[in-house]
This record gives C-alpha cells, structure tokens and sequence, in this order.
C-alpha cells in the first residue's frame, strides 16, 4: 500500500493507511483529507466534481481515494435490492435455517432502511434474467447469498453489461 504524504497537514494529521487499506472501520472523507494534506471541504468538492479544485488537485484526491478503497455512502431509501440466493442457500434454509436467520436479519435491515428485498433464485445455467432485473431502474445493488458453491459465485463475479456497476 502507497502511503501518501502530500503536505504538511498530513504530517500534522497522521493516518495510518494500512488501517485504512481492508481495516475495520470505513474510510472517511477526513482520512482522504489527511492523507492529501487539504481539507475536508476541498476533499468533499473534489469527489462530487464541484467547481473550484484545480484539476492537479482532484486527481490527486481521487487517486489517494483509490488506493484506500474509499466508496461514498449511498441514500438508497425507496430502492430495490435484489437479493440473489443459490440452490445450495435454499436447501440450507429449508434444511438447517441458517440461511433463514441471515434473510431474515437481512429483510428487518432492509425495512428499517426503506428498502424492498426482491429475492431471485441463481444458477450456473444462465444470467440473462438476473441481468435483466439488475438493468431495471430502480434497483439499487445486489446481494448474494451461497453456501460455499464457488459455481455460483463465478456466475455473480462475472456478471458483465450492468447499468448498476
């Protein structure tokens, strides 16, 4: 991991980057800040492509964002959510219940959120309906739900032409 030091107030304002590279807390636009050496308002107009940072300035910030993984939080109230589950998750939840306790912790988040859970049922046989719903306008993201089939993980990595993505 690049550790970057572009100005003094960075080295007023020390970040511990590995931490922030696959750490345990989300990186947060002070990090970038602090990383960069500027502030947290230049940070914040550089990311959303506001006026007023010089262009030298914005890539910077955008390459630090980069490098420590940064993903704005994203207002999803009124957003769909498909949540796509492999044959093997519903024979788990049919058998066992695990996969039943994950989907219900998953729908009482969901509410609490605003959002609608649409479950759609994968397999290794073809995407092209999955596709479809993903393409749709409202829908927000996807989660997966397997248990241990890498077949079906493939089928989700490699997911290609999405308008979401």
């Amino acid at each position: 991991m690049t550790v970057y030091d572009y100005g003094k107030k960075a080295q007023k304002n020390p970040v511990d980057a590995e931490k922030l590279d696959g750490g345990s807390r989300r990186v947060r636009l002070e990090d970038i800040a602090a990383l960069c050496g500027t502030s947290l308002s230049t940070v914040s107009r550089a990311l959303s492509g506001e006026k007023w940072v010089s262009q030298a300035l914005r890539a910077q910030i955008l390459e630090v964002a980069r490098a420590v993984r940064y993903s704005p939080a994203v207002e999803m109230g009124g957003s769909r959510i498909v949540l796509a589950v492999s044959p093997v998750a519903m024979l788990d939840y049919h058998r066992y219940q695990f996969s039943w306790y994950v989907l219900q912790g998953l729908k009482e988040r969901a509410k609490v959120l605003g959002l609608d859970l649409v479950t759609h049922p994968l397999s290794d046989k073809g995407t092209q309906a999955l596709t479809d719903l993903l393409n749709q306008d409202d829908i927000g993201g996807m989660l997966a739900l397997t248990v241990d089939d890498p077949a079906i993980l493939d089928v989700v990595v490699n997911l290609k032409n999405l308008r979401c993505w």
